[in-house]
């Protein structure tokens, strides 16, 4: 039993899994860190209040670290740490950035 797709070669291939973050604050820098697999996602700044993007998949769960912060400009908010695990549903968090101070 695969969750992949079987290409006409017989090789499975495995769909691409959708990280979305919620409720940032627009110029926040995201970082999304695979600690299974030991790569680096996603760390770039949200012009958003919502970051989407896509992690290829090798068919397993990953777990990750996500980080957040936005302390550029003012008013600074406190950095946001979680983790989470990417499933084959992708996975949806919600951010609630506090002000700093």
């Amino acid at each position: 039993v695969t969750n992949g797709l079987i290409n006409q070669s017989g090789i499975i291939t495995y769909p691409d899994r959708l990280v979305t973050l919620t409720d940032l604050v627009s110029g926040s820098r995201v970082y999304v860190f695979d600690t299974t697999n030991n790569v680096e996602l996603f760390n770039e700044v949200s012009f958003s209040t919502e970051f989407s993007g896509y992690a290829s998949s090798d068919g397993t769960d990953a777990n990750l670290l996500i980080r957040v912060r936005n302390a550029s400009s003012s008013p600074q908010y406190k950095p946001v740490a979680t983790t989470a695990v990417l499933t084959a549903t992708g996975v949806n968090i919600n951010i609630n950035q506090v002000i700093d101070g």
